[in-house]
């Protein structure tokens, strides 16, 4: 069986949104710094993943929300973005149901129709993209929570300022 209930936030995330607490923390918790200057990609990611890393970089270093350790996550949601995008065009050129032309061993010739590999693929990396948005704060609803000066923004709610001693 596995874990249950959601997967827990990452520190930073937490600092920023205002809902760190230092007594949650196990003692020998080691946390890395952020990276303070943009990290360029690695020499092996190519096309669309790394357009994504040159896109999302300033932004995860403006908000302070990447260090070093993080590099193989987001190099992983890069390649999935990317991976998935291409499945999606796939997709939406040869459709969901796609003709297979397959010969016997008796060398005979037949058409079937199957579906397309492509929509496993999308789904593979929908998967991991997913993980990757909820790693590093992506969603629109995190976007909302979160301020790159390391204080709440706005939309949060009265309560939650008065209980994390904000107001």
């Amino acid at each position: 069986m596995g874990s249950r209930g959601p997967k827990p936030k990452p520190t930073r995330l937490k600092i920023i949104e205002g809902t760190f607490r230092p007594d949650r923390v196990p003692p020998d918790a080691v946390q890395d710094e952020p990276v303070t200057e943009i990290v360029p990609a690695p020499a092996f990611l190519g096309g669309d993943a790394r357009k994504e890393w040159q896109r999302l970089m300033p932004k995860l270093v403006k908000l302070k929300l990447f260090s070093p350790k993080d590099t193989d996550a987001l190099v992983e949601y890069c390649q999935a973005l990317s991976v998935q995008r291409d499945a999606a065009l796939d997709i939406q050129t040869r459709g969901n149901i796609i003709e297979v032309t397959r010969e016997t061993k008796k060398g005979e010739v037949y058409v079937s129709r199957e579906t397309n590999p492509s929509i496993d693929i999308f789904a593979k990396m929908h998967a991991i993209v997913h993980r990757g948005i909820a790693r590093f704060g992506l969603s629109p609803a995190d976007a909302t929570r979160v301020s790159p000066s390391g204080t709440p923004s706005k939309s949060q709610s009265r309560f939650n300022r008065y209980r994390n001693g904000k107001e």
